[in-house]
């Protein structure tokens, strides 16, 4: 089967507003620096390690719409058990990073 990117960002949209809604950051105005596995996943999902959602999105779309056979056959150096939480994170970044944190690129730093 296929990786549902918006059943997937539903689901994390629900546990956000629900479990952590009173846990959400207030951003205006600050930077955030993304480290461990938000960086390898960005990393993953970017053409490089500068900000941008709407390059971020569109490749976790884009690459995460394969199937599980195809995913496995185009990222044969990636250990499945990486792999397999790539698509899951992306989103979940994407719905954290972007929707609730409400950060946009500028106020973002990806660093290892």
């Amino acid at each position: 089967g296929r990786f549902s990117f918006n059943d997937c960002a539903q689901q994390y949209q629900i546990f956000i507003k629900t479990i952590m809604k009173d846990e959400l950051p207030i951003t205006q105005g600050t930077s955030f620096v993304a480290y461990s596995g938000i960086y390898f996943d960005y990393v993953f999902f970017s053409d490089n390690k500068q900000p941008n959602h709407a390059s971020f999105e569109s490749h976790v779309q884009k690459i995460c719409g394969q199937t599980w056979s195809q995913i496995k056959k185009n990222y044969p150096d990636i250990p499945e058990k990486y792999l397999a939480t790539d698509c899951p994170n992306g989103v979940y970044i994407d719905q954290l990073i972007y929707d609730d944190y409400h950060l946009t690129d500028d106020q973002l730093t990806i660093s290892n």
